[in-house]
């Protein structure tokens, strides 16, 4: 699924339904307001950790813009790593940094905080709200994905190919390779006008994780930049197959085949 215009808002707020709940920060210098919906437990997650989070981004009346949960796949990002928004450092500040292990957290957002180009500024109301659960965390590790791409920039796809077979065969620097952020390259090089490399990420990502509708979706989106329409339908097919009501690979299967 396409994800480039929903990172910084993503990535740095996630915000959702308005609960009933105890306030954890009824409302920070920063100006969002956060409500716990469900407690987790342990310690909380630390500046420079890599964590794992599921999102839903809603408008004021309701409205559903984004879910990582229907996309099946959590977000992955470093704390302390935002964008330099003002969105990006309340997310990462006033929120990520206090919650523990399974925490699900509704926060508060005022449009104002949001870039021009944010794509939550064209929402109804004066505010969006984001659910945010922390999935998981601990210390961080090399990304295979960044390694993958500095390769590829630097040699080629078939350079950034091998990198990425070597590490699956033998990864004694112990890199984590995170669906998300293959996605995010992906489509990085989609952007960037280099459709085979962009083919290739997503084919490593189907790899790493067959059993997600969203790894073919996203090789799909590529195989159709490329002109291979034929390869485009089976990966939108196969994530069909894997998720029936996976709407993205619904609609363009559909516009393929008219």
């Amino acid at each position: 699924m396409k994800t480039k215009y929903l990172f910084s808002a993503v990535l740095f707020a996630m915000i959702a339904f308005a609960v009933q709940a105890q306030d954890i920060l009824a409302a920070t210098d920063s100006g969002v307001k956060v409500t716990t919906v469900k407690e987790g437990s342990g310690p909380t997650v630390t500046k420079g950790q890599d964590f794992e989070m599921h999102a839903v981004y809603k408008s004021q009346d309701g409205k559903v813009q984004f879910d990582s949960r229907k996309m099946g796949v959590a977000i992955h990002d470093v704390l302390g790593k935002g964008d330099g928004s003002k969105l990006s450092d309340a997310i990462h500040n006033d929120v990520l940094s206090r919650m523990q292990k399974g925490d699900v957290v509704s926060v508060f957002v005022p449009k104002s905080m949001l870039d021009a180009n944010d794509p939550a500024s064209k929402l109804e109301g004066d505010h969006v709200t984001i659910e945010i659960e922390l999935v998981d965390f601990a210390d961080a590790a090399p990304n295979a994905a960044d390694l993958v791409e500095s390769t590829i920039k630097a040699a080629g796809t078939d350079a950034g190919k091998a990198v990425f077979d070597g590490l699956r065969d033998e990864n004694r620097e112990g890199y984590k390779f995170y669906e998300w952020d293959f996605n995010r390259l992906g489509y990085q090089f989609l952007q960037a006008k280099n459709v085979d490399a962009a083919v290739e990420v997503f084919k490593m990502n189907t790899a790493m994780y067959p059993e997600s509708a969203n790894t073919y979706d996203s090789l799909g989106d590529a195989y159709v930049a490329a002109g291979d329409t034929h390869e485009a339908i089976i990966c939108f097919e196969r994530a069909l197959e894997l998720n029936p009501d996976f709407s993205s690979s619904k609609e363009k299967l559909e516009e393929l085949k008219k």
